[in-house]
């Protein structure tokens, strides 16, 4: 009897084991087609990503100038003049804001008015 439950019990791991040669996997075109999904899906998030860096940069940009245009008219209000460099307005900060990337600030005025509206100036795109 224990003869005949050790035979059942063989084959029984033997059709399995058929079972599972017989299956068919992937072919390579389904693994082709799933690799290239990924693909665009992962330089679709590379995009997204590449837009937020750039849209915190810009904000970052945004508050030194509101930062640096306080400074500005504080110097003004106490000097009766605009600062000759950007230099001059140290004693009103911390510390002179860095851009972020290529960029860099500039003091730009006609001795006569300020722009309130601080604006970004690509020094490169200039040349």
């Amino acid at each position: 009897m224990a003869l005949i439950k050790e035979n059942k019990r063989s084959d029984l791991e033997g059709e399995m084991f058929l079972k599972i040669l017989d299956e068919k996997g992937f072919t390579l075109v389904e693994l082709l087609v799933v690799g290239v999904i990924i693909g665009i899906l992962a330089s679709l998030a590379v995009f997204a990503l590449g837009d937020s860096v750039e849209e915190a940069r810009k904000a970052q940009v945004k508050a030194d100038l509101r930062t640096l245009n306080a400074a500005l008219e504080l110097y003004m209000v106490e000097n009766n003049k605009t600062p000759d460099k950007l230099n001059d307005l140290y004693e009103y900060l911390r510390e002179i804001p860095k851009p972020p990337g290529k960029y860099k600030y500039v003091l730009d005025s006609d001795k006569k008015k300020v722009i309130s509206e601080p604006s970004i100036i690509d020094e490169e795109s200039k040349e």
